[in-house]
């Protein structure tokens, strides 16, 4: 009995450290980036009697060209799939790492725009690329948080004990055993993906080099100089990316290759048919938030980052490590 009091007060001790030590981060990080966004806009903004292209006429086309920064997001978007099963026994790698993988692959791929800036030789564009990477980072911090919040339902970061876990749940609770759809992690978890949407968006926003993508009057010129300097690639780069999310947020909230009514006629249907179906749904989902998203709304989005989003992701996480502790 005593041993069993001390096992539960050692692992209080370690959730409370645990809760400490991430509440610490965030909110140092949060300090810390919001100094360094005001420092870097006072570094981006260039002076009003300056000539805007003054900046980019000192660099040679082939610098504002150059496709490996571009290129290097499509390899790390598409190297995302070698831990995504697409069905039960179509896969590349099954590792039981696989959201830790992903999740680290986008935060390589925003490292892309700093990296073209830098290429690009420009003083300014570089700054107002770190700014972006300081506007962005709460975001993809925020979708680290999720995604873990969510594995701690499986107890597991592989991708197919996700999908296994979500073969019971609510339908056998409410006695409804063939509508399979309600055993999908969308239903409990649904605050938990509008954030993963949301920062999902954010992260593509911070790759894309169209102009029209970017808040109004968040950036100046030299950010679409640092954006536009890894080329065309960097814009496939990013719809690449979206996919590979598109497929996470398949495997993690809704069921992965799972049908939504367990029928003889839909069984006839192949996993990665649903798979990809779920995807392109998602796909689309995206897309519209670009098109529906105002530019004022952009710039809204982009400066919660660090003072709502991360900290209530955060939360989150820590509630759900809670109570899956306690709950089991």
């Amino acid at each position: 009995m005593l041993a069993g009091e001390d096992a539960s007060s050692v692992d209080l001790l370690r959730m409370g450290l645990t809760t400490g030590f991430v509440l610490f981060v965030v909110v140092g990080a949060s300090l810390g980036a919001r100094a360094l966004d005001q420092r870097l806009a006072l570094a981006v903004a260039p002076p009003a009697a300056e000539d805007p292209e003054a900046d980019n006429a000192a660099v040679p086309d082939t610098a504002l060209g150059n496709p490996v920064p571009g290129a290097l997001a499509m390899a790390l978007a598409l190297s995302g799939w070698s831990v995504l099963p697409i069905s039960d026994n179509l896969f590349v790698a099954d590792t039981g790492f696989s959201l830790l993988f992903v999740a680290g692959l986008v935060v390589l791929s925003v490292l892309v725009v700093p990296l073209s800036a830098w290429w690009s030789g420009g003083r300014r564009a570089f700054h107002a690329a770190l700014r972006s990477m300081a506007l962005t980072a709460p975001f993809v911090l925020a979708l680290a948080c999720v995604l873990f919040a969510v594995a701690l339902s499986a107890r597991s970061l592989s991708a197919r004990q996700l999908v296994a876990a979500q073969q019971t749940g609510l339908a056998d609770a409410f006695g409804l055993p063939w509508l399979t759809m309600l055993n999908w992690n969308i239903w409990p978890f649904l605050p938990f993906f509008a954030v993963f949407m949301v920062s999902s968006w954010i992260v593509l926003q911070s790759l894309k080099a169209d102009s029209a993508e970017r808040p109004a009057g968040l950036f100046c010129h030299a950010k679409m100089r640092a954006s536009a300097a890894a080329g065309d690639n960097a814009v496939i780069a990013a719809y690449a990316l979206a996919v590979l999310l598109c497929g996470v947020a398949t495997i993690v909230f809704f069921g992965g290759w799972s049908s939504p009514i367990d029928t003889r006629l839909l069984q006839l249907v192949p996993g990665p048919v649903w798979f990809f179906a779920k995807v392109g749904g998602l796909l689309a989902a995206l897309m519209m938030m670009c098109a529906v998203i105002t530019p004022n709304r952009r710039a809204t989005l982009w400066r919660m980052g660090w003072r709502r989003v991360l900290p209530a992701s955060a939360a989150a996480f820590v509630v759900a490590a809670a109570v899956a502790r306690i709950f089991g």
